[in-house]
């Protein structure tokens, strides 16, 4: 079975919008602190992918995130970074 979560916010300003200093608890009770202003999309994508494990308890979970511009830089627009430690799953990609 393929599941796909996609979950999705936008930065909206306002009193009770997030701020440096906030710390907020994560579906999986861990806490996180933001550091910046920025922070919706990997506090969102932590939570999908703690619901992912929890509802459905994957065999492999593929991130497919726009989260990671360091990766455009790095590798530009035509190739996609990827990370694995399972070497089986990471030979299936070839």
């Amino acid at each position: 079975m393929l599941v796909a979560l996609i979950p999705s916010t936008e930065n909206m300003p306002g009193g009770n919008a997030v701020k440096p200093g906030d710390v907020l608890v994560a579906m999986n009770d861990k806490t996180v602190e933001v550091n910046n202003t920025d922070a919706e999309g990997r506090l969102i994508l932590a939570d999908a992918l703690a619901y992912a494990c929890e509802k459905y308890e994957p065999s492999a979970i593929v991130d497919a995130a726009t989260l990671t511009g360091a990766c455009v830089v790095a590798l530009g627009n035509v190739f996609s970074g990827y990370f694995c430690k399972d070497e089986d799953l990471r030979k299936k990609n070839h």
